[in-house]
This record gives structure tokens, sequence and C-alpha cells, in this order.
């Protein structure tokens, strides 16, 4: 397993590819957010051969979201996230405006994760845990099963 990092938008926001060996690849927090951070991404994941198969928000804020709706269309992925996030995940756009980030429109949540769930990318296994931290809600955090 690789990970590579990226850090986008005015917030400089992490975001990851969990990359297996066989090239699939999980898309965490993707917050690009300008035409050459959206380029960055995509390009590297084009030029290395990889084939996203999730797309995972750790929490909702608009840093985190920022990339979403490109990653989604582009590769044909459901959003994976908490129940407890999507309020934040609709709010999002409205409170980047208050930063002067313009945000569109995220896709919906339509894969709730919970504490205890597994995720996997080919034969690497992460387990969803939860921690408190800076959004009012839980966030998740995704750990290497043994």
């Amino acid at each position: 397993m690789e990970i590579k990092k990226f850090t986008f938008n005015p917030f400089q926001e992490n975001t990851y590819l969990f990359i297996a060996d066989n090239k699939d690849c999980l898309v965490i927090d993707p917050g690009c957010y300008s035409e050459a951070e959206k380029e960055e991404l995509l390009g590297y994941i084009r030029n290395e051969g990889l084939s996203p198969v999730g797309l995972i928000n750790t929490h909702c804020h608009i840093d985190h979201i920022l990339g979403n709706g490109l990653v989604s269309n582009t590769f044909n992925l459901p959003l994976q996230g908490h129940e407890l996030e999507k309020d934040i995940l609709h709010g999002s756009p409205a409170w980047g405006l208050q930063y002067g980030v313009k945000c569109e429109p995220s896709p919906e949540i339509t894969v709730t994760l919970k504490e205890g769930d597994v995720v996997t990318c080919a034969n690497e296994k992460f387990e969803v845990i939860f921690i408190l931290s800076l959004s009012l809600r839980y966030i998740k955090a995704v750990t290497s099963v043994m």
C-alpha cells in the first residue's frame, strides 16, 4: 500500500490516495479547488495508471469536499461518509462563501459508513473508527486491519 498526499485549496487541506499494489485506489477527502489542482489530481491518477474504486470523506467541512463532484463524476463513484455528516455536507457551500470559497454542491453521501465497517481496496482492508475532533459531530478515520 502506498499513500500519496496532495495539499489543496486556500485552507491547505490534505487529500490522500490510498494505492494498492494492483493500482486500485481510494480517494480520501478530495479538496482540489482550482483548475490546476483538479488537473494535478486527475493527472496523477491518469499518469500512474490508477483505478479509483472508492471516494470517502472523513468529514464534510468545505475544505474536504471541494473535489467530490469531480471525483464522483469522473470515476462514477458514490460518496461514502457518516450519516451525521450529511447536514455538514449540505451547509458547507454556504460556509465556504464566508471565506470567499465558492463550491458547487457535492454529491450526496449514498454509502454510509459506521464504526467497525471495513472498506476494501484490492487486498487491503481498512476499519472505520470514529473520533471526536474538529467537527461538532463524529468523524471517521480509516486504519489498516490486521
